[in-house]
């Protein structure tokens, strides 16, 4: 986490004019907060820009998408044609918001998830 909080979010504007707020995750992955256009209420798009699918090679060698003699170790991009829509983010609305903001908010003092109470 930077160390000033107000660093944390980069605020930007979507083409449409809504407020996204973005945000790196601890793998260094861009997330975004942002508002949604849902005009019934009020609601938030929360979660991963990019899902960057990927594929163990030996598996993208039996698809015959990289060739079989190739050496395989490890994981490789999976192409996901431009037509595709990988959806990455939560819709949620305020009431999700509050229920999930609390269970955050226990976590980050607490360090879990849990339901336990001290007895």
């Amino acid at each position: 986490m930077k160390n000033n909080p107000y660093d944390f979010f980069e605020q930007t504007t979507t083409q449409r004019g809504f407020i996204k707020l973005l945000f790196r995750d601890s793998y260094d992955k861009l997330c975004s907060l942002q508002e949604s256009s849902n005009a019934e209420d009020d609601f938030i798009w929360l979660g991963i820009e990019d899902a960057e699918p990927l594929i163990m090679e030996k598996d993208a060698a039996k698809l015959g998408l990289i060739s079989k003699d190739r050496p395989t170790a490890g994981w490789m991009k999976y192409p996901i044609p431009e037509e595709v829509l990988l959806n990455t983010r939560m819709h949620l609305s305020k009431e999700q918001a509050i229920t999930l903001g609390l269970k955050l908010l226990h976590f980050g003092t607490s360090g879990d998830i849990s339901e336990r109470t001290s007895e």
